[in-house]
């Protein structure tokens, strides 16, 4: 009977090894995002002042014009 059990907690099937991977590409892929995002805030690429009133005056300019 002890057997039985730890046989059946033991015996994966080929759906199982499927999902397995399905969700460590998923879990690799989104690390890989989280590591993008919070990456991008520190190496510099956050918009500087100058560019926010460019972009600021753009806008305005756009709905001026239009």
């Amino acid at each position: 009977m002890v057997d039985q059990r730890i046989e059946r907690i033991y015996s994966y099937t080929i759906a199982d090894k499927w999902n397995f991977r399905k969700n460590m590409v998923r879990l690799v892929l989104t690390v890989i995002l989280l590591v993008l995002v919070t990456a991008c805030g520190s190496i510099g690429l956050l918009p500087t002042s100058d560019l926010v009133q460019k972009a600021i005056a753009l806008g305005l300019e756009v709905r001026f014009v239009a």
